[in-house]
């Protein structure tokens, strides 16, 4: 028994970390707790949900998101224990921050719509923070690179009030999708605000995806799945970012220097649902070839094949292809290929022999060279990277 006292008495006790974000996400208090089991923590969370600034605490750390309130922000500011910050709407904070790669969300997002023969572009997000601002920033910037012009939802009429009532707002939403033109491509900064505009549609008789298609970011299956339309949505990788900011939080605890710059958490892609499950082509024959490459991307479709399915000849449905996507059909089954090459990527475990065979491409070499042309990486970083 002494030899047990002896023992248990070395034991370091556990470190104590606070979370405190202001508002709960079941994803990242996850990642949060996650860590926390595997590094024997003890994790004080109850603030998350109360909101009560705990003057007072003593601990090891915390893992803080900023934004909530300016008491609990000079609440951080006065802590003398490492801080790890999950938001930027106070940058003047010396802190580390984790965020979502916000630049890189944009551009999926811009990619899926443009793979879909989409050219006009509208962003909603009735709020100006500084991921709106991101997100607005790198979809417009890759939608204006291939040619077109993205619209914000702020310029098209003046916001209502922010204590303007639910029909209100309704009604402004309405008004701004009927000042675009059809079909439409939207990206709604949250999941929220995407709801609100399939809503607004529904509300309006504009169909959706036919009219107006749209895409989120969250990835939450609780507003993403429960809408009458299921709603496609960038997976911003929120588990990951309470993980990795926990992450960050030890090696600020076991003395390591961090630098005051922004980590961004990769995202885990595009989840497609019914919402933005379209293909916005002015040529009904170009879009029946085009419905038969997402169909059979795995099959050895070439442009006699893809031209039959069309009801076209040769010469010119490899014309009017090109003339209504801007690429060729070999392009197009390209981009196709690698889209679903790393879906597989992120969500399966498959060798990339695997993949390769279930995505098109022939062979394993087939593949490695074709993702590193067109991403610069190969197979197995991107799979390490998003992961």
């Amino acid at each position: 028994m002494n030899r047990h006292l002896k023992m248990t008495g070395n034991l370091k006790p556990p470190r104590n970390v606070l979370l405190a974000l202001g508002a709960y996400d079941y994803r990242v208090h996850q990642g949060v707790v996650r860590f926390a089991r595997e590094h024997g923590w003890h994790l004080t969370a109850d603030i998350s949900v109360n909101h009560n600034v705990p003057w007072g605490w003593e601990g090891d750390g915390v893992i803080a998101g900023s934004g909530c309130s300016d008491e609990l922000a000079d609440f951080f500011a006065s802590l003398t224990v490492p801080v790890v910050d999950l938001s930027y709407h106070r940058p003047n904070l010396p802190f580390p921050r984790l965020l979502s790669d916000n630049e890189t969300i944009g551009r999926q997002v811009a990619e899926h719509f443009l793979g879909r023969g989409f050219t006009n572009f509208l962003f909603v997000s009735p709020s100006s923070g500084w991921y709106a601002e991101e997100r607005w920033a790198a979809f417009s910037r890759a939608t204006e690179q291939a040619g077109h012009v993205c619209r914000d939802i702020r310029t098209l009429s003046p916001l209502p009030d922010a204590g303007a009532s639910w029909q209100v707002r309704r009604d402004w939403l309405a008004q701004s999708l009927r000042r675009c033109d059809f079909p439409l491509a939207v990206l709604g900064c949250t999941d929220q605000d995407g709801a609100d505009v399939i809503d607004t549609c529904r509300a309006e008789g504009i169909l959706v995806p036919e009219e107006v298609a749209v895409v989120s970011v969250g990835n939450y299956d609780l507003v993403c799945e429960a809408l009458s339309i299921p709603m496609s949505s960038v997976d911003n990788n929120q588990l990951g970012q309470g993980y990795e900011g926990a992450r960050m939080l030890q090696r600020l605890m076991d003395g390591e220097a961090l630098s005051l710059v922004l980590y961004r958490i990769p995202s885990l892609g595009l989840q497609v649902r019914h919402s933005s499950d379209v293909l916005a082509v002015d040529h009904p024959n170009i879009a029946q070839a085009i419905h038969t490459m997402y169909q059979h991307f795995q099959a050895p479709l070439d442009v006699t094949r893809l031209a039959t399915v069309a009801g076209m000849s040769r010469s010119g449905f490899y014309k009017a292809f090109c003339r209504h996507l801007g690429r060729t059909p070999a392009e197009e089954l390209r981009r196709i290929r690698l889209e679903k090459t790393k879906q597989r990527l992120r969500e399966t475990d498959d060798k990339i022999s695997e993949v390769a065979f279930a995505c098109g491409w022939g062979s394993a070499n087939s593949l490695c060279i074709a993702f590193k042309r067109e991403t610069g990486q190969s197979p197995m970083d991107y799979r390490r990277q998003v992961r």
